[in-house]
């Protein structure tokens, strides 16, 4: 990565809370809430923002790319956030295969009784 933050600031109840970059990436992977968040550069940190002020701030800043820059940007951001969620849908896929392995208490009781009933039967 070329540019780490040194904070980030995410809206709750109103009010900006502080993350470190490390929590925010940690919580970005666990918690798809946060893969549709929208922030901005301010001061080497990023503050999340509505769309209107996304869009707003990064329509000024286009103005003053080249349009080679502005299709290289939206691109790289296009593959970037389709690496981020196949890799949030491949850790959730792989979740729920796994949890779906392990026999439930119910599924357990039942097979146990199938084959007693079935040692049963084979001594009649």
């Amino acid at each position: 990565m070329k540019y780490a933050p040194r904070k980030v600031y995410i809206k709750k109840d109103g009010d900006y809370v502080e993350l470190s970059y490390q929590d925010f990436c940690r919580r970005r992977q666990t918690d798809q809430s946060y893969m549709d968040k929208l922030f901005i550069p301010v001061q080497g940190c990023l503050l999340e923002v509505v769309r209107e002020q996304y869009t707003d701030f990064y329509r000024d800043k286009e103005r003053w790319l080249s349009e080679k820059t502005c299709a290289e940007l939206t691109a790289t951001t296009k593959r970037r956030k389709l690496t981020e969620r196949d890799h949030s849908i491949k850790t959730r896929l792989a979740k729920a295969k796994e949890q779906a392995k392990q026999p439930t208490v119910t599924e357990g009781k039942q097979h146990r009784n199938h084959r007693k009933g079935g040692r049963n039967l084979m001594k009649m």
